[in-house]
């Protein structure tokens, strides 16, 4: 059962840049988590099942909005309400701030747990991707 939900440390990066892996094979060279956790900009999130490290998220703060560039949550925890609650814990620092972010239209379980946490499609970026759309969504609170 999942157990905690908590801003990531330096020790937890290994574990984010392996789950990452799966999610985009350079994830490393394009994220940089392991200056990021320090950022006062940036938001890291880690999710945990009894000790593991089971999903993360990452997200950029500008003055009037939260960018989440990436979240991925283990394959063999999924439907399991993590992403839900990572989104829960983003949309809670949000406080007043918008929350955006960009997904492929390929991508229909991450456009759906989007979608059932109230973010909005605002714009689709067509064939930004090699075999798909980019869609643009956004929260408000």
């Amino acid at each position: 059962m999942l157990n905690l939900i908590k801003k990531a440390t330096i020790k937890d990066v290994p574990k984010i840049n392996e789950l990452g892996k799966q999610l985009h094979n350079n994830f490393e060279k394009l994220f940089h988590i392991e200056t990021e956790i320090s950022n006062k900009n940036a938001i890291v999130l880690v999710a945990q099942d009894d000790n593991n490290i089971v999903g993360y998220l990452y997200a950029l703060i500008f003055p009037d909005n939260i960018d989440l560039l990436s979240i991925f949550i283990d394959k063999n925890m999924r439907c399991q309400h993590i992403g839900t609650q990572l989104l829960q814990e983003l949309k809670s620092i949000a406080k007043n701030q918008t929350i955006t972010l960009e997904v492929s239209s390929n991508n229909t379980p991450a456009i759906s747990l989007y979608t059932k946490n109230n973010f909005k499609e605002i714009y689709v970026r067509k064939n930004y991707y090699e075999n798909s759309d980019a869609i643009l969504m956004k929260w408000e609170n």
